[in-house]
């Protein structure tokens, strides 16, 4: 909590104490800049301690993204073998001469077999 407030208020504490002081405002924050670094700048490398930790930590990520992708690489395979079990269970046999509706739009249809139309048995 004490953080939290010296926080809030150090910008303002600083831009009085500039008032009071006579120093100029671009001079605080060309200050607040240099403490923390240039944005562009990378930071020094990490030390030998921490590369171990994060090349481990890397080598753990890459070993479970390799399991998740095998994991779902195995789930694609069996839904593509029940798509394909279902598609031939419920395929209905192909006609031998394709439908006259389906042959050219610009001609007209047939007329329909008279043993349909036909209501006696």
């Amino acid at each position: 909590m004490d953080t939290m407030v010296k926080q809030s208020l150090a910008v303002p504490m600083k831009m009085l104490s500039s008032c009071v002081t006579g120093v100029k405002e671009r001079e605080v924050w060309a200050r607040r800049r240099a403490k923390r670094g240039t944005g562009g700048v990378k930071s020094s490398p990490p030390r030998t301690g921490q590369t171990s930790v994060i090349r481990s930590y890397q080598t753990d990520l890459e070993k479970e993204r390799k399991l998740r992708e095998a994991l779902n690489a195995q789930k694609h395979a069996e839904r593509a073998a029940m798509r394909d079990h279902f598609r031939k269970k419920y395929q209905l046999s192909k006609p031998l001469s394709p439908s006259p509706y389906l042959l050219d739009p610009s001609s007209k249809p047939l007329s329909p077999s008279p043993y349909l139309l036909d209501p006696s048995p």
